[in-house]
């Protein structure tokens, strides 16, 4: 029982720790009645299709850490590595930089199968790794739906140059 109270009270105190933080930026960084006015004038539409497309990526990429979890014979459920893309996510858009999210995200995954804390580590970089190729695959299909376009033969060179090196990197 004393357990369960501490686990809430932890659990409340996160809360409270975020909401607090989020509160701080609003009252510190954000113009209410321009966020409302900019809400106002977007299109209903558009904006539910993206959240929904955002939100159905976001299912998409825990799925893929887990199946790369499971590589490193890690059995995370789900349900926990959508938790932890979640963290990932928020510090993601709080602390500079991209990384901190998945720091986190490596941490919890290690603290939750200490005996192998290395595979947990491994998944989230292959994971980003993932990331990074599908990012270049994309500029990729783009640059070369548009390859009669002169003005990008420039950037298609040093495009395929810096993809090489990162696939070199990678490999």
């Amino acid at each position: 029982m004393r357990t369960k109270v501490r686990n809430w009270l932890l659990s409340l105190l996160k809360v409270g720790l975020a909401a607090g933080i989020i509160i701080y930026i609003f009252k510190t960084r954000v113009d209410l009645r321009e966020l409302l006015s900019q809400v106002r004038a977007m299109d209903r539409g558009g904006l539910i299709f993206c959240w929904c497309a955002y939100g159905a990526l976001f299912l998409l990429s825990a799925r893929r850490w887990q199946i790369l979890a499971r590589v490193q014979g890690i059995a995370a459920r789900y349900a926990e590595l959508i938790e932890y893309c979640f963290i990932g996510l928020f510090f993601n858009n709080i602390l500079l930089g991209s990384m901190g999210g998945d720091v986190l995200k490596a941490y919890y995954l290690a603290r939750a199968v200490p005996a192998r804390r290395e595979g947990a580590v491994i998944s989230v970089v292959a994971d980003r790794s993932v990331g990074f190729l599908s990012f270049f695959v994309i500029g990729l299909v783009g640059l070369l739906l548009n390859r009669g376009d002169a003005r990008l033969r420039g950037p298609i060179a040093i495009f395929f140059a810096f993809f090489a090196c990162a696939l070199l990197f990678l490999l």
